[in-house]
């Protein structure tokens, strides 16, 4: 933690002794690790909340790891360590420095957007990329998709995992695919929704690494209506999908033109 944007750091308030705080506690044969993504954001009462991806470890293999059994955790002071999701499947190919999902952003909804709900109740966001089984390119590499899940009593429990661009595309020719990746979640959720950037990959794989054919890949946007999180049984959350997901649509075909107008409101010189 620092109090002076990165010049010095020093140990979180009444977090105990030490400048370096270890979240995690994996013993030497624990059957995961975790792995290379990690993500985190302050809510609105100033907690700070982390999450991070897993992958499978053998202790019989030092420094080889299992991207195909993946999981996905969350922590703060208050709640401690909760799972969010987890995608153990052997029908993938998730590719250099990747598992089954990973990539996550989480964001804390401003309380000004849900009004009337617990005084004390913390909105949290979290998206993540997502490879499924059986859905693998022409390349032998899987196609990802953006997942997201929520909560609404600041991470000790979490909604079940809504695929969020559902566009499989098994089989995709290079130049011909969307594989969603590289996503990216605004902390600032104006207006109540999650806005998101992410890269569709034409060819999946990271070329970089000999992964696929080197593609020129659209950047998207998408704002995100918030999902309808409600109480179910033992704290688990039913969902409800919004009606209206994205704006503008996810995928414009590759032989189609769409025209979006930016209005501006008002400018300001600078002084």
């Amino acid at each position: 933690m620092s109090q002076n944007n990165g010049e010095d750091w020093v140990n979180g308030i009444n977090w105990g002794p030490g400048f370096i705080n270890k979240i995690v506690q994996y013993g030497p044969t624990d059957p995961e690790r975790a792995l290379q993504d990690v993500s985190a954001c302050y809510d609105y009462g100033d907690s700070l909340h982390i999450v991070w991806k897993t992958a499978g470890f053998d202790y019989g293999q030092p420094g080889y790891y299992q991207p195909r059994t993946a999981r996905l955790y969350h922590w703060s002071k208050e709640h401690g360590i909760s799972r969010v999701a987890s995608a153990i499947w052997e029908d993938t190919r998730p590719g250099g420095h990747n598992c089954n999902l990973g990539k996550m952003s989480i964001s804390a909804k401003d309380p000004i957007y849900h009004p009337g709900g617990p005084p004390d109740s913390v909105y949290l966001y979290l998206l993540w990329v997502q490879f499924n089984e059986g859905d693998v390119a022409v390349n032998t590499y899987s196609v990802g998709e953006l997942y997201g899940s929520g909560s609404f009593d600041g991470g000790n429990t979490w909604s079940q995992p809504l695929n969020l661009t559902n566009t499989p595309d098994p089989d995709c020719a290079p130049g011909a695919c969307c594989s969603e990746h590289w996503a990216s979640m605004a902390q600032n959720m104006y207006n109540g929704d999650l806005h998101i950037q992410y890269i569709c990959d034409k060819d999946a794989g990271a070329a970089v690494m000999g992964e696929g054919q080197w593609t020129e890949n659209y950047v998207y946007y998408m704002r995100l209506p918030e999902w309808k999180l409600e109480p179910g049984p033992r704290g688990e959350y039913k969902t409800e999908e919004p009606d209206d997901w994205i704006h503008p649509p996810i995928k414009i075909g590759f032989d189609k033109v769409r025209t979006i107008y930016l209005k501006i409101f008002r400018q300001y010189a600078r002084p």
